[in-house]
């Protein structure tokens, strides 16, 4: 059984709270996921490829490519954000 602290609850509760409040897309859920997959101890990340073995294969592939870009619109979008001209 995981021993998750006070501060690491306090800190689901504010993610949920922004949630809740809209301040942050309904695509949040993956981003949350893809950084706690970034960040996860091995039995972590090994449980989480294991719920979410698409996500997880997602990740690799975004890891390894050019600033996580998967296709050229990604890559110029990126690139616009750089100089400043994203939306």
């Amino acid at each position: 059984m995981a021993n998750i602290s006070w501060r690491e609850y306090r800190a689901a509760v504010g993610l949920e709270l922004k949630a809740r409040s809209n301040r942050f897309g309904a695509n949040e859920f993956y981003s949350l996921l893809l950084a706690a997959m970034r960040t996860a101890d091995s039995s972590n990340i090994a449980a989480l490829k294991q719920v979410f073995p698409q996500v997880f294969e997602q990740l690799g592939k975004r890891y390894n490519a050019p600033a996580g870009c998967l296709t050229d619109q990604e890559l110029e979008a990126y690139e616009a954000w750089l100089r400043g001209e994203a939306k």
